[in-house]
This record gives C-alpha cells, structure tokens and sequence, in this order.
C-alpha cells in the first residue's frame, strides 16, 4: 500500500517492484519514493491473483498483508500467480494474519457470501493451504506493525520456497 516495504528492500541495495491493484496506493508509494535517489524502485499496477507480471522473473515474493483478504475467493489464482512471477528455486515471504489476533474480523459480501476480511489463520490452516505448492521452511509468529495502530496486531509468518 504504502511503498514501505518495498522502499527499504531498495535502501538495502535490491531492485524492487512493488505492485498493487489500487492507483491510490500506488500514488503514495510513488510519492515516498519521490524524496529518493538512486534507488532501484518501480511500481506498477497488477492484481496478483490475475498478474501481468512476466514469468520467471523473482528471487523473492514478499506478501504483507494481501493474501489474508483474498484468500476466500482468489487463493487458487494467487498461488499460480505467485508460482508463476518467481522464479525455480525463488523465496516466497508471507506475512498474514493470525488467528491469535481476536480484533480486526469483518465481513464482507463476495460472490453472494459473506466472507472474513481479512482471514485469521491457524497454522495449520495455513500448512495445508501452501505445502502442496512451495516448500514451507519456517512459520512462525509475528506482528503487524503500524503508525496508526497502538499495538501491533498479531500475525503469521512464512518463508518458502518455490519448487517448481
């Protein structure tokens, strides 16, 4: 959303691509870059569940939240997107909600259902959703830090491979 993340990878010396379906969010993303030279940052627009991206193209995938508000209704185009872009061998970093987070749970209409925006995953749940598709080499608990937010909303985190 932000640009944030993506920022610091570049900082850090790595060629970035930050990608949303939102322009709102890319706009600001473009504006914190503005301040910056010399990094290697773009952002284009891309729905990840249906990406224009080309193939192959990534070391690292890095998810900070998307996936946890798709996942209902796009997981199966997410995984093949995300498969897709990086490349054999590539890292896949996904950060998601947790089911130990007991605020943020709300419910919106997709497809004439009412689905949890954003999901909160067990571990477990989340084992048996990416392990037929990428290698999962760690899990473990994390946080959702924010500016606006007090405290830190509770998360999971993956790190996984793509053995394609």
């Amino acid at each position: 959303c932000s640009g944030s993340q993506g920022l610091e990878l570049a900082r850090r010396g790595h060629r970035v691509v930050g990608t949303d379906i939102s322009e709102t969010a890319l706009e600001r993303a473009k504006l914190a870059a503005a301040g910056e030279t010399g990094l290697a940052i773009s952002f284009q627009i891309d729905d990840i569940a249906h990406s224009r991206l080309d193939d192959d193209q990534f070391d690292l995938v890095l998810d900070r939240g998307c996936y946890c508000s798709i996942c209902t209704f796009n997981h199966d185009e997410y995984v093949a997107s995300v498969r897709r872009v990086l490349k054999p061998g590539g890292v896949f970093l996904l950060k998601t909600m947790s089911s130990e987070e007991k605020r943020y749970i709300t419910y919106d209409k997709v497809g004439g259902r009412e689905v949890q925006m954003p999901f909160h995953f067990t571990a477990e749940q989340l084992q048996k959703l990416m392990s037929p598709h990428f290698t999962i080499e760690q899990m473990r608990d994390s946080f959702f830090y924010s500016s606006t937010v007090g405290e830190p909303a509770r998360a999971r985190f993956l790190v996984m491979r793509n053995d394609k």
